[in-house]
């Protein structure tokens, strides 16, 4: 697996993501650059993609092969892999606080955290107390914040641990110390107290210092989305086979050059997020012991060379330039050339949109230009507009675009332009690999599924089959997790299934369910009326068929599935009213009145009887 970026391509589908979930984790250390992925057993062997983004761009990148071991993998770590493996990016990020580390089976993004912003900035040591203070955001949660220590020395004193803890609140006594934390503003400072001066002393050597701030706790208190800021470490490569900082990157070399009549044109590198921008470009032909040359800035892609005219066998040399540094250098031998272009696009184009990841140019001269969003390749003069884009490799397709493109040879012969629509294939959501279950409840069905891990996901659609596979009914589109499925035939066995809906569509079909007997139900409860007068009168009615059982109003989630009990205005006391049956009629009316009467009409309504019924949502009518 190699993964090959193109730079200006949108990065929306990251921003929002879903925090990592138990039991995977990821750990960074962005003092070293590090990350620790956990977990992730279920795609033992698989190779997943790490990403590290920033304001909508990718700055670093990975491939790890997942071990199956409770370590799945690490970057930038003794034993690990290095940034840069199995991508083209080939560069240690410098990792800062905001910065989004994703990790994606393919196009399904299984996780990730935002490195959180706190750190250690001094310590102090006085008598047995040592306090360890630093910045901690406002937006770190104060319970998910933990300072440590770790020195093996203080296994031999009164701590009889190598390490020490302090987390937010008072002082708590510990096996040797007390400890705790204080925040200010964002300002921390951990407390450590200790029984023996020795302990201190050790303690207080700044060795071994961390803080450590998580996104998530999750209910067995792990710590999801796991920053922990190393007091006096340092980033960067962790070896020497590894890519080198930002910092120390250079100019990127430019990516291709090419030649039309006088004119050249090349395709520049892109900078590396926190390098030194490229501030221009030194162009020369070099012919024997002499140079002809220019130099232009950095905004510049293409120029007329005037000095002299092209020969065969002159050097070509393109190098970018920070300031007075420049790259190393991209040669060309340039070579007369003299034919009819062509050019031609695989997959091919259409006059409808063609769906593709890559679409990749063909040429019988090996020189193309091309532009995304529909304007002229060729501009003034019939001359190479500075807006097209010299192509080097296979064109990623991340939205819809409309491709425009030419060949041209050295003598500055075109091609006919060819002109295509392509857009990025459908993805579908995950699919639900295990049935749903189904329970008999009170003149129902409920069906029961598990989300499945893609933030994708925005809805399901529950499908109802007969015992000998055959549909019926409609396709519930709901966005909760659960449904009471009604209105079946008595006594008739019944499967279900379900599918995930994303903007891409909806996913294949869960396997169906068991077979299960549609149950009469032993209360029925029906609304038949519900109005709402401000400040007046608040009234719902209807029928049901258990003498005495409590029928409550409840709410209407925006899911159309019910919601929480309403209360009569300023109080907690549910709108709730009696079945009463007079000779075989059982109804029930709730009757609100004045200053009782919800303050706004709560628009759908659900009932729920004592005894098992539901009914709803009924519309709210406003009188």
């Amino acid at each position: 697996m190699f993964i090959h970026y193109l730079f200006a391509a949108s990065f929306a589908s990251v921003y929002g993501v879903t925090i990592i979930q138990q039991p995977n984790n990821i750990i960074c250390f962005p003092e070293r650059d590090f990350c620790n992925f956990e977990n992730f057993i279920d795609k033992t062997g698989k190779s997943l993609l790490v990403e590290v983004n920033r304001s909508g761009k990718v700055i670093g990148s990975a491939v790890g092969v997942v071990s199956g071991d409770v370590v799945a993998f690490e970057v930038n770590h003794p034993g690990g892999i290095c940034w840069g493996d199995g991508t083209t990016l080939k560069v240690t990020p410098d990792i800062q606080p905001g910065d989004v580390v994703t990790i994606r089976d393919g196009a399904l993004v299984l996780g990730g955290m935002t490195i959180q912003n706190g750190y250690i900035t001094s310590y102090n040591l006085d008598g047995n107390t040592l306090r360890i203070t630093g910045f901690v955001a406002s937006t770190v949660i104060a319970a998910n914040i933990e300072v440590r220590i770790v020195n093996r020395l203080l296994l031999g004193t009164t701590v009889q641990k190598r390490q020490v803890n302090a987390v937010h609140g008072p002082l708590v006594q510990e096996t040797g110390y007390q400890s705790g934390i204080v925040i200010t503003g964002t300002t921390f400072v951990a407390t450590f107290v200790f029984n023996t001066q020795q302990a201190a002393i050790i303690a207080g050597s700044g060795e071994g210092y961390s803080v450590s701030l998580w996104q998530k706790t999750a209910p067995n208190e792990g710590r999801q989305g796991l920053t922990i800021s190393e007091y006096g470490e340092v980033g960067g490569p962790f070896g020497s086979g590894c890519p080198a900082g930002p910092q120390n990157i250079g100019s990127p070399l430019v990516n291709a050059i090419a030649v039309s009549g006088n004119l050249i044109k090349w395709s520049p590198g892109k900078d590396t997020i926190g390098a030194p921008a490229t501030t221009g470009f030194s162009i020369n032909v070099i012919r024997g012991n002499k140079i002809y040359g220019y130099r232009v800035a950095s905004t510049v892609n293409q120029l007329i060379f005037n000095l002299v005219p092209f020969a065969g066998g002159d050097i070509i040399e393109l190098r970018s330039m920070t300031g007075v540094k420049m790259s190393e250098s991209v040669l060309m031998t340039y070579q007369s050339q003299s034919m009819i272009p062509t050019v031609s696009s695989l997959p091919v184009n259409a006059v409808t949109e063609v769906e593709t990841d890559l679409v990749i140019l063909n040429s019988n001269t090996g020189q193309v230009v091309y532009t995304l969003d529909g304007s002229a390749v060729l501009g003034v003069n019939n001359k190479i507009s500075p807006k097209a884009i010299l192509y080097y490799k296979p064109i990623s397709i991340t939205k819809a675009i409309t491709l425009k493109a030419i060949s041209f040879d050295r003598s500055g012969n075109f091609s006919n332009e060819l002109v295509g629509k392509f857009r990025p294939p459908t993805v579908l959501p995950q699919a639900i690999t295990v049935a749903p279950k189904v329970v008999a409840v009170n003149g129902g069905i409920t069906v029961s599924w598990v989300k499945p891990n893609d933030q994708s996901i925005n809805a399901f659609a529950v499908e109802t089959f007969t015992s000998a596979g055959v549909k019926v009914g409609v396709t519930r589109i709901i966005s909760a997790t659960s449904i009471i499925i009604k209105g079946l035939t008595v006594g008739t066995s019944y499967q279900f299934s379900v599918m995930t809906r994303s903007a891409g569509g909806l996913s294949a079909a869960s396997p169906k369910s068991v077979s299960i007997v549609f149950p009469s139900p032993t209360d029925r409860v029906l609304i038949t009326d519900a109005r709402w007068i401000a400040n007046k009168q608040f009234r719902i009615s209807g029928t049901g068929s258990v003498s005495n059982a409590i029928i409550t109003l409840y709410s209407t989630k925006a899911d159309g599935t019910i919601g929480t009990v309403i209360f009569t205005r300023g109080t907690t006391r549910p709108i709730s009213a009696p079945v009463t049956c007079v000779t075989g009629s059982c109804t029930f009316t709730m009757d609100i009145r004045n200053a009782a009467v919800p303050s706004t009409n709560p628009g759908r309504v659900f009932i729920k009887s004592s005894r098992g019924g539901v009914d709803g949502p009924f519309t709210v009518v406003s009188r």
